[in-house]
């Protein structure tokens, strides 16, 4: 193991420390090592990790908040399992597999098991062929309800005339096919997304609208720094009962009446200590600084570009992000909206045209 480390280019690593040129590991870095796989396997996108991570204080090697990049590079690394590899990849691709590649096992500490690195990179695996392969993505499954309380979901047409193929998709009720009785039409899945979309936008970039969510937005993050203030108080009044539990016991100790169980109630409060200090740290620097109607009207500006992109996957994202459901009756859309205290609770859309232009 020795030779090992000695043959080792130690480059830095999150979740490690570089002790006399090899790795020993940072604890409290690989707490979050150990989280971006949990909630990687558990569903959740690099870009969420990242969200999640940050708005918990935590930071990456260079005391930069986590992005996307960040995460994947963390659960793309082989290294916390143990293993190193030496000569993988080219400089301009460190994915090539060599021929002269040497891997050695359990040549650094291991923060993850293989079985978590495997289950990480199934899942990977997984959604990539699952991109691969998708006909279509609906950008509106799940949000859309029908009149007779069933939900529309989507499908793909495959029609062949005169020797060409030609797919075209749609929302229909699920309950057309199941009760029969559904009189709800089909609803062109194009021309319906576009119109949600168009709708999302004008409301975002509303001037009243985003006045009501720079209000909406700075009353609740303040509700929060007060909480986040009442939380640091209560920490500090636990963490000073803490200090004087342990200055007891050490004072114990040193005149001579120190016992097993008195190390061991030591050991566990110098971990609640520990804990408790973390926690204080993340509530005194959470809410320092105030949040700005610039910053909230930036977000703004970005989820309206991400509702125009051109990966369907991010605008389903940002449609979700602010769409509660949509209902759909005889001649008009009613969209609800996620954030009912910054926007109007209900807004109907009428497409002008009986029947509406995106129905079949």
């Amino acid at each position: 193991m020795h030779k090992m480390h000695n043959l080792m280019v130690v480059f830095h690593l999150y979740g490690y420390d570089i002790v006399d040129k090899k790795y020993v590991i940072n604890e409290r870095e690989a707490v979050i090592v150990r989280k971006i796989f949990d909630m990687y396997i558990e569903g959740m996108s690099y870009i969420n990790i990242a969200l999640n991570l940050n708005m918990k204080g935590y930071q990456t090697k260079r005391n930069k908040p986590f992005a996307k990049t960040s995460v994947m590079s963390i659960l793309e690394n082989e290294k916390y399992t143990g293993k190193y590899i030496f000569n993988k990849g080219t400089k301009g691709n460190h994915r090539i597999i060599r021929e002269d590649m040497i891997v050695h096992e359990n040549a650094i500490p291991q923060i993850i098991s293989k079985e978590i690195f495997d289950k990480a990179m199934q899942r990977k695996k997984t959604k990539k062929n699952a991109e691969n392969t998708a006909k279509n993505m609906y950008l509106l499954s799940g949000l859309i309800k029908c009149q007779c309380g069933g939900t529309y979901t989507g499908f793909t047409s495959i029609k062949t005339k005169n020797g060409i193929t030609y797919k075209n998709g749609y929302y229909k009720c699920n309950n057309h096919n199941k009760l029969k009785n559904c009189s709800m039409p089909f609803l062109k899945q194009d021309l319906l997304e576009s119109k949600i979309i168009k709708i999302l936008t004008e409301e975002l970039l509303n001037k009243e609208n985003m006045q009501n969510i720079i209000d909406g937005v700075s009353k609740n993050y303040n509700m929060l720094k007060n909480e986040a203030h009442e939380d640091v108080i209560e920490l500090e009044r636990k963490l000073k009962d803490i200090n004087s539990q342990i200055d007891n016991i050490v004072d114990m100790i040193c005149k001579g009446m120190g016992t097993d169980a008195l190390a061991y109630k030591l050991k566990d409060l110098e971990n609640i200590k520990r804990d408790l200090e973390d926690e204080l740290e993340f509530k005194s620097s959470k809410f320092n600084n105030n949040i700005t109607p610039e910053a909230i009207i930036n977000v703004l500006q970005k989820d309206v570009k991400g509702l125009n992109a051109n990966f369907k996957s991010n605008v389903k994202k940002h449609i979700k992000k602010w769409i509660k459901k949509i209902e759909v009756t005889n001649d008009i859309l009613d969209v609800y909206f996620n954030s009912e205290d910054f926007l109007p609770h209900k807004m109907v859309a009428r497409s002008g045209l009986e029947p509406p232009t995106y129905w079949v």
